[in-house]
């Protein structure tokens, strides 16, 4: 927690191998489309999952949570971070055709709560980054995977990023929430591997 954009991907880059392709979910897919655009070098493809160009709405980009749906949230994981983060496990798999099957295996899992610190940092990452500009000059093969049922990332943003980057592939799963990964596995990883295929990294 306290590091700028900047900062955290320099940190990345140096363990970052040449040729790689990144993958990120949510917040990290828009880390990964910048890291591609600030460090070409070292990224042969990009993928992301669930991810927005903007997580906040803003002129041009109303395709995302208002920043009155923010700011809200906002205050309540500050005010209580333990109850926000378990109605935020539940926001994540709403919708998903898979929903309660889902929410009771994340519950099972045992997770170190997370310190105020870094759930404000991250929650301000997700206010501040907008990487429209990334993925319109991105020059790798890309793919970005979406839940036609997220609450968090509406689908219309698929649209929207396969326009600015109109190589890319833009894929909504039907009857997905905001993990896919979890929900759909071989469809994700069918598209994974189409993907990391088409930028030569696979036979």
């Amino acid at each position: 927690p306290g590091l700028s954009v900047d900062e955290l991907l320099d940190q990345l880059a140096r363990f970052v191998p040449s040729r790689a392709a990144l993958l990120g979910w949510s917040l990290g897919g828009m880390l990964a489309a910048r890291f591609v655009a600030q460090y070409p070098q070292h990224c042969a493809a990009l993928i992301t999952i669930a991810t927005n160009a903007c997580h906040v709405a803003r002129e041009g980009w109303p395709q995302a949570l208002s920043s009155e749906e923010f700011e809200r949230f906002y205050a309540e994981v500050i005010a209580n971070p333990v109850a926000s983060l378990r109605r935020f496990q539940a926001l994540q798999l709403f919708g998903d055709e898979r929903e309660r099957e889902l929410l009771r295996e994340l519950r099972r899992m045992k997770t170190q709560d997370p310190s105020p610190e870094a759930l404000r940092w991250s929650l301000d990452l997700l206010r501040e980054l907008d990487v429209r500009d990334d993925l319109r000059d991105c020059r790798v093969p890309g793919l970005h995977l979406f839940g036609t049922r997220d609450a968090l990332v509406p689908i219309a943003a698929s649209d929207r990023i396969a326009a600015l980057v109109e190589d890319h592939w833009a894929v909504g799963i039907d009857g997905v929430a905001h993990l896919p990964f979890l929900s759909h596995p071989e469809i994700c990883w069918q598209h994974v591997d189409d993907t990391l295929f088409d930028a030569r990294l696979l036979k």
